[in-house]
């Protein structure tokens, strides 16, 4: 389907037993919504909150919020509303909330542990964390290292839970390629680089069942423009080691 006037910059996917969404963002300055009925897609909304090009789109992992960044120096916070009809569920999202920031925000990742909170980036190099119901901002810190060097924008974020003590918040930035781990209150963990171009993104992998946790160990993988993989495990430490592929 053709529903963008504009280059799409985001795509988002939800799943359930009952259907399947897509939400994609544009620098049209709109978020469209299909929904897959019968196998083919349909337009389920549009929706046209920001004043800004869309920078970047997510669900929630229940699917009940989906949320928008914008050039606009904003994030739109959705809920969605469902009711039965007849033989199938109609879902719509509706506008609950927009969260101001001083500069655009670059970047979104979910809490680990938490559904209703949002981690988000922005351009003047902070880190912060939203509870999404209340709009509050819980806290933030500047990207910045241990060294007295200047901060960095981290363009994509990860967070990773852990068995003991709070999740870690892992990115990276094309500012000097560097991928970072900060625990919650902003101190550095640890710093490596890899790619020889500008990072674009980062993904937490942990095994898929209970069965494979104490065999494999948790990575984080990144992608850069100079057509590098990197997977980063963390050998049971804080430290970064990378394996190339």
């Amino acid at each position: 389907s053709r529903a963008h006037s504009n280059e799409i910059t985001s795509i988002a996917i939800f799943e359930d037993e009952n259907s399947t969404l897509i939400a994609s963002g544009s620098r049209d300055r709109t978020v469209q919504v299909f929904n897959r009925e019968r196998s083919k897609w349909m337009l389920l909304q549009t929706l046209d909150e920001h004043a800004g090009a869309v920078l970047g789109v997510q669900f929630s992992q229940n699917g009940t919020h989906l949320v928008s960044s914008s050039s606009d120096r904003s994030i739109v916070v959705r809920e969605m509303l469902s009711r039965a009809e007849e033989d199938k569920t109609i879902r719509v999202f509706v506008f609950l909330r927009c969260i101001a920031f001083k500069s655009t925000p670059v970047s979104m990742t979910w809490d680990a542990d938490q559904d209703d909170v949002l981690i988000a980036s922005s351009v003047d190099r902070q880190v912060h964390k939203f509870n999404l119901q209340t709009g509050q901002c819980l806290s933030n810190f500047k990207a910045s290292d241990n060294d007295g060097g200047d901060a960095v924008v981290l363009h994509s974020l990860a967070h990773i839970p852990r068995e003991w003590g709070s999740p870690l918040i892992a990115g990276v930035s094309s500012t000097d390629k560097s991928i970072r781990i900060y625990d919650e209150s902003g101190t550095l963990l640890a710093r490596d680089w890899g790619h020889t171009e500008g990072v674009t993104d980062i993904a937490f992998v942990q095994p898929s069942s209970a069965e494979d946790e104490d065999g494999r160990e948790k990575s984080l993988v990144t992608v850069a423009v100079d057509g590098t993989i990197f997977v980063w495990g963390d050998r049971k430490s804080t430290r970064l080691n990378s394996s190339h592929m």
